[in-house]
């Protein structure tokens, strides 16, 4: 009877432990993939910055032309300039804030690797304890019948 409960209780452990690691690779994986994901929408959303402050530019100019001034001079030229450098701002907030969810995501899925070695490693060395305690209490009851 001690043989089966410690097989079950070592089996028990190695099934709990294989399968943390296996939650946590694929957790891994998912928070990876979000990382790619978080990259190209940032990408993407520095392009439709890109266009939108190029639709603006363009409605600047034609209405300072459509106003009378000379454009690309003076204060004309200095609001387009403003314009772009405006524009430079939001898509570098933009870049940083999808480099800071890239990073975030990719240090999860570290942990989440780390986590899922450390699941299998628990059940492995729980499977070891009850094999070990086993084995000890098979030696008391042996030297205890044979004393």
């Amino acid at each position: 009877m001690m043989e089966a409960a410690m097989a079950l209780k070592a089996v028990g452990s190695l099934v709990k432990g294989v399968a943390g690691y296996q939650t946590g690779r694929y957790n891994a994986k998912v928070a990876q993939n979000q990382a790619i994901e978080d990259r190209a929408l940032g990408n993407a959303e520095e392009q439709r910055i890109r266009a939108e402050a190029r639709r603006t530019m363009g409605l600047q100019v034609a209405a300072q032309a459509e106003s009378g001034f000379q454009v690309g001079t003076g204060s004309a030229l200095t609001a387009l300039e403003e314009s772009l450098v405006n524009r430079e701002i939001d898509i570098l907030t933009s870049r940083r804030n999808a480099i800071g969810r890239e990073r975030g995501l990719k240090s999860q899925a570290m942990l989440a690797k780390r986590g899922a070695n450390m699941a299998l490693f628990e059940g492995v060395m729980g499977a070891a304890g009850a094999v070990a305690d086993y084995k000890a209490d098979y030696g008391r009851q042996q030297r205890a019948g044979n004393g």
